[in-house]
């Protein structure tokens, strides 16, 4: 029988959906995890190269099927951190804005804000790697993931992109959702579940496990990130800022 693929992105706002993952219910021995950016992760499940993944919003209207089989998320309430868009000048004078390859969510959300809240029409770039040296004058850049620990001192402006979301229209943002692609047996979904229940319901030991893998922060700025800036849980509040996301999005 062919195992479950499942396409985990590989963030530190993950960890807790992979601690689980990895160390309850077996699953790890019973289904194939791979560890992708989330613009990989969205092809495997548009391309039937994996069954379930963590895929961002931003892809689902690419998906010919889907459903979410997950109470769980990556999300927020209002501040990220980790999806900004910086520049060494204000809003109105950015001329042109480099767009993230690894995430066509950010990619998105930042046009939508572009268009209908900030009121400003930079010309879009898209970004490859190596494309945040290329951020200075009036070239801003949205950056995603742990690279903007690294990064959020560099530049004059920062704005992040969920709290702008949330200003914009007074609701969360969610970044990610567990989609299945096709049909999955759901007694395996159930173990999906709880295992991510586990890794969220165990975050400090989820940091323990993956700290060496984030020897630039702290476990105090890992924990502070993960219990005060990340929000696991999918809700109505949230669906209902997603179908105004995909709205929006639809009408770019």
């Amino acid at each position: 029988m062919n195992k479950v693929r499942i396409s985990a992105v590989s963030y530190l706002n993950t960890i807790p959906f992979l601690y689980g993952l990895y160390n309850t219910f077996g699953i790890s021995e019973i289904a194939d995890i791979s560890l992708d950016v989330p613009s990989k992760c969205a092809r495997k499940i548009i391309e039937n190269e994996a069954d379930i993944g963590l895929v961002p919003v931003g892809s689902l209207l690419s998906l010919k099927e889907f459903k979410i089989i997950s109470p769980f998320c990556l999300s927020t309430d209002k501040e990220v951190f980790t999806v900004k868009l910086y520049s060494q000048v204000p809003l109105n004078e950015i001329e042109s804005l480099l767009l993230d390859y690894q995430s066509l969510t950010s990619i998105n959300l930042a046009r939508i804000l572009a268009k209908h809240y900030w009121k400003i029409n930079p010309e879009f770039i898209s970004a490859e790697q190596g494309y945040i040296g290329q951020i200075k004058n009036k070239t801003a850049g949205v950056v995603i993931g742990d690279r903007v620990f690294d990064v959020d001192s560099d530049f004059k402006y920062g704005y992040d992109l969920a709290l702008e979301w949330y200003n914009f229209t007074k609701l969360p943002f969610t970044f990610a959702v567990w989609v299945a692609n096709k049909n999955i047996d759901i007694k395996f979904i159930d173990k999906v579940n709880q295992a991510l229940k586990f890794g969220v319901e165990n975050i400090p030991l989820a940091i323990n496990s993956f700290k060496d893998k984030y020897t630039c922060l702290s476990e105090n700025e890992i924990h502070n990130y993960l219990f005060k800036n990340i929000n696991f849980h999918f809700n109505e509040l949230k669906q209902k800022s997603l179908n105004q996301f995909l709205e929006y999005q639809s009408n770019l």
